[in-house]
């Protein structure tokens, strides 16, 4: 297990993690608010009222420097692909595809593609694209990248996502041929994910043989992106330069250098937007972005993010479902919001997030309305519960890291002393919170723990196979086991006819919410901090994975 690497993982706002970094993590391999929350955040300060995107004025801008919360963990698609590293690597590699505003699929490197039967996808790639030393990138750089995380020997973070794969080829018409050993719902979001991230053959075999880490500060790899690496200060940035070959003229590319630069502090991040000194950051939550309205620009967007209270169900008395929705229930959500994240989100009763119900909307948003409510605070029927459970005096502790997980344990400890349960607060490092969470040998030594959990794809099993199929030892940190659950989920994940799929996804939701799992707390709007300066940023919802220096330029 690659467990050396838990300790440089980051998550957006918090300690909290994507589907992608659960992965690394694990050693496995390894984003409109709509539907039906009922609060939403208000006010004149509010950043609810803002837009999502930033019309640029084309003009042409010297440095921008972007503040990201924690030091990459390395800058090699095949490494570990924390949101530190992800940020300023999707500005120096193109993906095969792009996922888009509307959380759908574009092409990038593909011009085009299909899937010519259930288990072999056409990927036509581009023949105008060179890499940024002015070499061409061939349809071979291509599959040699794809096959970078197939092949084990590589010990790829990204492992999980392509363990369907049987081949990855080319065929002398310019055309990527990916063979899966069956049929898989979830590989066409693949490409847009790192996989899909394309480097130089002759490049990567050039570093290897210097002998140094491939994406490490002494070995910073070559992509095909607008902006390639020219610099690592290990702890203070990543520094970045235009690529004037870039092969989409279509884009303005107006900015000449860019620097991630790592500001692990809120209040110094926030600060060092109004003044200037930094000119964005997709991570600060609602309330460290609420001062800023109206000084800066807030960009208020979609996101495929929620703050959840995740039970260990494998630790007596949370392993009983009726002391789960107890404490579900006694929580009042609606205030945690607003305090917490200044009301910037809405109620949410799902591990699936509306955004993500598109091959199948009415399927999803009728089985929504089935759910139990768990949204509602409702302390007499969590009473109720807890006595049936016999659990009045029970002890517990709750685990958490940033200030705003740590206001979500208070809520969750204040309402379960008025359930009679005795929760403890540990507040801990964000380091050493996802070690709790993914220990290299279980069992897990906590009762609840307060997080974050975002998801890599549009797709609505992102949020459920990960952390619920019992299988997954690692990334099911709850210990949540349902043996039809499970065999839902791996039926699921074979078939490719959305009506069906979403009657099987949304079978499993029921039993989930059900279950209790995760205590949904909300769901979040993803803020953005923009200089008055700039702009051309239209923030997609999942922004990790978002090819977006480009697109900005001055006003």
């Amino acid at each position: 297990m690659r467990l050396d690497r838990l300790g440089r993982l980051a998550a957006p706002h918090a300690a909290g993690a994507t589907r992608r970094e659960v992965l690394v993590a694990g050693g496995l391999g390894a984003l409109v608010l709509a539907g039906c929350g009922s609060s939403t955040g208000g006010g004149s300060n509010s950043a609810s009222t803002a837009t999502s995107a930033s019309k640029g004025g084309g003009k042409a801008v010297d440095t921008v420097n972007w503040g990201i919360v924690a030091d990459p963990a390395g800058l090699d698609p095949i490494g570990p692909n924390d949101y530190q590293s992800v940020q300023p690597m999707y500005q120096c590699y193109d993906t095969i595809l792009q996922l888009n505003e509307q959380n759908g699929i574009s092409p990038m490197i593909a011009e085009s593609w299909e899937q010519a039967d259930p288990t072999t996808y056409i990927y036509d790639i581009r023949s105008d694209v060179t890499f940024q030393d002015g070499s061409p990138m061939t349809v071979e750089d291509v599959a040699y990248s794809v096959n970078r995380h197939v092949d084990p020997r590589n010990e790829s973070a990204l492992a999980e996502f392509v363990s369907s794969v049987a081949a990855v080829t080319t065929n002398g018409n310019n055309q990527l041929i990916v063979k899966l050993k069956e049929p898989n719902a979830m590989w066409k979001y693949i490409p847009c994910l790192p996989v899909g991230m394309v480097v130089s053959q002759k490049n990567i075999e050039k570093l290897a043989a210097s002998g140094s880490t491939i994406g490490s500060p002494s070995a910073l790899p070559l992509g095909t992106g607008p902006y390639k690496f020219v610099s690592w200060q290990r702890g203070q940035a990543v520094n970045m330069s235009r690529y004037d070959g870039y092969w989409d003229k279509s884009k303005p590319l107006k900015v000449k250098n860019l620097v991630f630069r790592v500001i692990p502090d809120a209040e110094t991040l926030a600060t060092g937007i109004l003044s200037e000194s930094i000119q964005g950051t997709f991570q600060l939550n609602g309330q460290q972005v609420t001062p800023l309205v109206g000084k800066v620009q807030v960009l208020a967007s979609e996101s495929v993010n929620i703050r959840i209270a995740g039970f260990n169900c494998g630790k007596p008395p949370f392993d009983d479902p009726r002391v789960r929705q107890a404490i579900s229930l006694a929580i009042d959500k609606n205030g945690l919001l607003q305090s917490t994240f200044a009301g910037e989100g809405e109620l949410w009763n799902s591990p699936v997030m509306s955004n993500q119900w598109q091959f199948a909307k009415p399927s999803f948003e009728a089985a929504y309305e089935q759910l139990p409510d768990f949204t509602t605070q409702n302390l007499d029927k969590a009473r109720q519960l807890i006595k049936e459970a016999g659990a009045k005096g029970a002890a517990g502790n709750i685990i958490a890291s940033s200030t705003e997980q740590v206001a979500q344990a208070t809520e969750v400890q204040s309402k379960g002393e008025e359930l009679g349960l005795n929760l403890s607060i540990e507040k801990v490092g964000g380091d050493e919170l996802i070690a709790l969470l993914f220990p290299e040998k279980p069992p897990r030594q906590w009762s609840i723990a307060c997080w974050d959990w975002g998801s890599d794809t549009p797709d609505p099993s992102s949020d459920l196979i990960i952390p619920f199929l019992s299988t997954n030892a690692i990334s099911d940190f709850t210990e949540y086991k349902n043996p039809q659950v499970d065999k839902l989920l791996e039926r699921q994940s074979r078939m490719m006819d959305g009506k069906a799929r979403a009657k099987v996804l949304t079978e499993i939701q029921s039993q989930i919410v059900a279950d209790q799992p995760w205590s949904i707390l909300y769901w979040i709007k993803q803020l953005t901090a923009l200089s008055n300066d700039l702009g051309g940023l239209s923030v997609i919802p999942t922004w990790a994975y978002q090819h977006w220096a480009a697109d900005l330029s001055g006003k």
